[in-house]
């Protein structure tokens, strides 16, 4: 039985709206930042079908955040984030990897739920790969519709 979903931020639940910028997020936040003019939603859009599915299914499972960096504690999300999620685990803050399935485990054993009772959300093979080696379940995100057919395997859904 799962028990949690752990998801990625950066291009699962936050996109830049220029498509064609493949860059990662957090630089390209930190460079815009350093404009007194920054306006961060004319720069980034959240992926709002996704999070209002994850606002609606929390009584049935816990939803935890595992990212790179700090984008997220940007002033714009933090309200938004802390209202969907658990937890934010910061691989940066916290000193480790996503490409490491111990990271992994130390977050399991940080929310005492089971590597096999959790879920991970994310755009990155590498990222899936070690958390497949922690005895994660995993998907890749690709698309929300995806996402949301991959989820259902899982017994998550809003039925």
């Amino acid at each position: 039985m799962i028990k949690a979903l752990l998801f990625d931020f950066s291009r699962t639940l936050l996109f830049p709206k220029d498509r064609s910028y493949k860059e990662g997020l957090n630089s390209l936040h930190k460079k815009l930042s350093e404009s007194p003019d920054y306006i961060f939603f004319e720069h980034f859009e959240l992926n709002k079908e996704i999070l209002h599915f994850l606002d609606r299914i929390k009584d049935k499972v816990s939803v935890y955040m595992f990212t790179s960096e700090s984008i997220q504690e940007t002033s714009d999300l933090k309200p938004i984030i802390s209202k969907t999620f658990v937890k934010v685990f910061s691989a940066k803050m916290m000193s480790l990897d996503k490409k490491n399935p111990n990271s992994y485990l130390l977050i399991s054993k940080d929310i005492n739920i089971k590597p096999e009772e959790i879920v991970f959300v994310d755009d990155s093979l590498e990222n899936i790969e070690a958390a497949i080696k922690a005895g994660f379940k995993t998907i890749r995100y690709t698309d929300n519709k995806e996402l949301f057919n991959e989820l259902s395997k899982f017994n998550i859904s809003l039925r």
